[in-house]
């Protein structure tokens, strides 16, 4: 079941409705099988556990297949978070009858499609009248749950109505927390125009973050980021001057200077904090107290029936108030009043939300007020490091009085740092700048008594009983930057082994999920091993003892040190110790090509007990040299021209046929352990060129951003002189991207720094590589980073359904190692398809594109001065989404909203500037990521003169 439904969410398909099997939707031909294994919270396949299987263990008589089902929609509002509600079942959409359809049966559905809150529920058919049957009547549902079809009702297509009576609902999808640690928390964005944008930090408050925290349901605000906390955005800044009265329902609502207008930067976006559904009041401070829930529009009391350190440790961590120190009974922290919501809770330490742990249900309870619960949890919640790259280091604050403050950098040192980076786990202190190093804060400037930060129980003492005022400016804020403690076991040299973690006094290991080369490099410069290295899993170098600390690294490659990348919590995991991770450092430094035009073209030379040699020809072939270019970090391998083309080398030639090149492990294992010697000569000697490195950066997902070429040592921008489609389409199939949706330029996706490698690109489009395109040449341009390229592609699938009755059925096939495959069916059954419907998403059909001109025929042929329109249009998949025009020979390209699954782009004059060839593309945003269908087919455009 949970294979099933990873793949019907990857897909775009709702949820997992049936397994066949026995290869229902027919046998494939030629393709390998695999035996795939899911835990169910996965979002793509790839994700899972994946093992190859032979052809005896599971032929293809046994090939998986899974019927998914999507159990509502919304369709003919504004966007997909408003509209007529539909619901799927038996293979066909239906509406629901707006008999006693009220507030709480919408809080569901905009709760199951991610919409947020519901504002308002509609009735007698306000999105227009639905079509085929009426699925639900008489829909009734508490509030709390995770599905319109969970909820009480007459029966599937059991209803007294007719189509005038179609319910519908509008959802309050108009605000977002971006780039936190969960949806309570993050860069508040508002969405605007058909896009997300930011909110300048100009008046904004307590009461406006209260505001945002109430609209998504997450509860009230712990703490309003008026600098940047969570990132900067990348998009417009929306709003300005926000204040709110504390009444309203959205942020729009409150006063704001207007859409779009501000005097602001986004090192000034403003975050949030918020306590999702969970509040401590009546004790000290925000982190101890009374603990209350908010449910059904209304806050009350946990019963301390089965209260344990367990719970109450959830709701520190929910709260972001560090470990429980106590979970108190009997009413400790006064008497609540109003309702007593839930009794019994039973919490397994594992849940992010108390809400999550098992209890007797919203309301059922056996309890009076003088048994209501209560929490206080550690001192991380009165100290914290902020406005620095990671939460190891940043400017020194602490909450005192209800309040956070900094502490005067005057006599500040690293004794101080040693004592903050021990409480907040973050390893050993590298330095103790002041002066402000992290910016000027806010609030209260206290001294730095190192008797209140010397331990956890003293700052807690020190806080409560009072800190002292400094006479110190924020110009003299303290800062620290911690390390974690990091270290390599069981390798052969200081710089491999088994990744540990030194966390709460003793070692830890990691675990492989997604750990990968970025993860690796990031190891290797933290420990001082060099800038590269390669990533293990499986307990290559043995399995590990005590705790596995972190799970989920995200690293980019670029940080100087783990505490710095995206990773899951201290402790959370799902592994065991077969899956600890393991790093080799400093590969790259044994292996170069030399002699060559780049450092991505030459003679392949390895490091070979401490001397450079050579690499036979004989048994090489283009294999080896991609995982050649692969270690170099040079793309792919282009060509291997005849013996010794780049001269000849000197020192022992090496054999290249046994083994060592096989995978970019057993290369590095090699290059560590030695070659074996050859009886060619250097006139045999291996040349390898490769493609050059290309990056996307600074774009909102990884087949998106601003072009980067590696070149020189240094990575470098693209001018946008000339650049269209064709140069875009070859750098997003070099990526691995699919197809260019728009050729960017004037630095869109923001001014590159270093040089401009390359300008006056043209590509025919059909290249593999941009290195393969015209150019002026490296270094040669007459640009500004103001004028740095871009692209936007499409992305890649790697699931398919094949030979189904639709696109959402079928026989299930993966992606992998460029081939495709199919799942076998031992062990499947329905728990297995519930994550894979968002890659579908990718698979969305193509529009179609027409010109809109009197007397338009074949040629699309559009006289001068006149005015014509291009429309795109596409099948109804879903509700909303955005159109993008793109123009042969230029690099910008137009977007509408889609409206009734179309947009008309018009043209009020026609002009020579004008003709050319047209393509569309349709985006769709689904849970807050943008998917794309293929460009269509393209329409040419020719510009005439009439003539009398």
């Amino acid at each position: 079941m949970k294979e099933m439904k990873v793949v019907c969410e990857q897909l775009g398909c709702g949820h997992p409705a049936s397994a066949p099997v026995s290869s229902q939707f027919g046998q494939s031909a030629g393709l390998t099988g695999y035996n795939i294994s899911c835990f169910g919270n996965e979002t793509s396949l790839s994700q899972c556990s994946v093992t190859q299987l032979t052809t005896e263990s599971c032929g293809h008589g046994g090939n998986a297949a899974v019927f998914c089902e999507a159990k509502v929609r919304l369709v003919h509002g504004k966007d997909m978070c408003s509209g007529r509600v539909e619901v799927f079942h038996q293979g066909q959409w239906g509406t629901v009858c707006d008999d006693s359809w009220g507030i709480l049966n919408g809080e569901v559905v905009c709760r199951e499609l991610g919409c947020g809150k519901a504002s308002k529920v509609t009735h007698r058919a306000s999105f227009g009248h639905g079509s085929g049957p009426i699925w639900l009547d008489d829909v009734e549902c508490s509030g709390s749950e995770n599905s319109i079809t969970q909820c009480s009702h007459r029966g599937f297509g059991t209803s007294n109505c007719g189509h005038p009576e179609d319910a519908g609902v509008v959802c309050s999808a108009d605000v977002r927390l971006f780039n936190g640690t969960d949806k309570c928390a993050g860069r508040v964005e508002v969405y605007h125009n058909g896009k997300w944008g930011t909110v300048c930090n100009d008046e904004w408050d307590k009461t406006d973050a209260d505001v945002v925290c109430r609209q998504l349901g997450c509860g009230r605000s712990l703490d309003f980021n008026v600098r940047n906390f969570y990132g900067e955005g990348n998009e417009s800044i929306w709003l300005d001057n926000v204040e709110c009265n504390g009444g309203e329902v959205s942020l729009t609502e409150c006063q704001h200077g207007g859409f779009g207008k501000h005097n602001c930067k986004h090192d000034e976006d403003v975050g949030v904090t918020c306590s999702d559904n969970v509040q401590l009041v009546n004790g000290t401070d925000r982190c101890s107290g009374r603990v209350e829930i908010y449910h059904g529009g209304q806050w009350g009391t946990v019963c301390d029936d089965s209260w344990s350190l367990i719970n109450a440790d959830v709701v520190c961590k929910q709260l972001g108030c560090g470990n429980a120190l106590s979970a108190s009974h009997a009413a400790y922290y006064g008497q609540g009043n109003g309702s007593i919501l839930v009794d019994d809770v039973v919490c397994s330490g594992e849940e992010v939300s108390l809400t999550q742990c098992r209890h007797g249900g919203f309301g059922v309870t056996d309890c009076r007020h003088e048994e209501d619960a209560g929490v206080y949890c550690s001192d991380k919640a009165h100290l914290r490091l902020a406005n620095g790259p990671d939460f190891c280091s940043g400017r020194v604050e602490v909450f005192h009085n209800g309040q956070w403050g900094t502490v005067c950098g005057t006599g500040w040192s690293l004794h101080h740092a040693e004592l903050i980076c021990k409480q907040l786990e973050c390893g050993e202190p590298v330095s103790a700048p002041g002066g402000a190093h992290f910016g000027q804060g806010k609030g209260p400037v206290w001294n730095a008594d190192p008797h209140c930060f010397s331990s956890e129980k003293a700052l807690i003492q020190c806080s409560q009983e009072g800190l002292s005022k400094s006479s110190c400016s924020h110009s003299e804020d303290a800062g620290i930057v911690c390390s974690e403690k990091i270290r390599l076991v069981q390798g052969n040299t200081v710089c491999s082994g088994r990744v540990e973690v030194f966390h709460a006094g003793q070692w830890g290991t990691v675990c492989d999920d997604e750990w990968d080369r970025n993860d690796a490099k990031v190891v290797c410069k933290q420990l001082g091993c060099g800038s590269d290295g390669s990533a293990f899993g499986g307990s290559f170098f043995g399995h590990g003892r005590g705790p596995i600390w972190l799970d989920d690294f995200n690293c980019t490659g670029s940080e100087s040190s783990l505490s710095q990348c995206t990773r899951g919590a201290l402790g959370a995991h799902n592994c065991d110790h077969s899956e600890d991770a393991g790093v080799i450092c400093t590969a790259k430094e044994n292996i170069r090509l030399a002699n060559g035009p780049s450092e991505c073209a030459g003679r392949l030379e390895l490091l070979h007990h401490g001397q450079w040699g050579t690499v036979c020809t004989q048994h090489w072939s283009m294999y080896h040299s991609e995982q050649a270019c692969k270690l170099l970090d040079c793309g792919y391998a282009v060509s291997s021209p005849g013996d010794a083309h780049f001269g000849q080398g000197t020192g022992p030639v090496l054999n290249a046929g046994l083994g060592c090149f096989t995978s970019e492990k057993t290369l590095i294992q090699c290059s560590l352990h030695g070659f074996n010697t050859s009886t060619c000569d250097h006139s045999e000697d291996v040349p390898v060129v490769c493609s050059e490195k290309v990056r996307l950066v600074n774009g909102p997902k990884k087949c998106s951003g601003r072009v980067e070429v590696y070149h020189g040592n240094k990575w470098g921008t693209v001018c946008d002189d000339q650049w269209d489609m064709s140069d875009a389409q070859v750098v997003c199939r070099q990526l691995g991207c699919g197809d260019a949706i728009a050729a960017t330029g004037n630095s869109n996706f923001g001014s590159g720094t270093g040089p401009i490698w390359l300008d006056n690109i043209n590509c025919s489009g059909m290249e593999k590589t941009l290195h393969q395109c015209e150019s002026r040449g490296f270094g040669a341009h007459s640009c500004n980073h103001d004028e740095d390229a871009g692209v936007i592609c499409t992305g890649t699938s790697i699931v398919r359904l094949m030979n189904g009755t639709d696109r959402c059925s079928g026989r299930l096939e993966v992606l992998h190692n460029g081939q495709w495959g199919t799942v076998c069916s031992r062990g499947w059954n329905l728990e297995y398809a519930t994550a894979m419907c968002l890659e579908m998403q990718l698979l969305l059909r193509k529009p179609r594109i027409f010109l809109a001109y009197p007397g338009a025929g074949q040629l699309s042929e559009v006289s001068m001065g006149h005015s014509f329109s291009i429309i795109c249009s596409t099948p109804p998949q879903y509700p909303g989404g955005i159109f993008y025009l793109t123009f042969s020979g230029s690099i910008t390209n137009e977007t509408k909203p889609a409206v009734n699954h179309s947009a008309s782009f018009h043209f009020p004059l026609a002009e020579y500037k004008d003709q050319g060839n047209y393509s569309c593309v349709y985006g769709v945003n689904v849970s807050s990521q943008i998917y794309y269908s293929g460009a269509t087919q393209l329409l040419s455009v020719t510009i005439s003169v009439l003539t009398s």
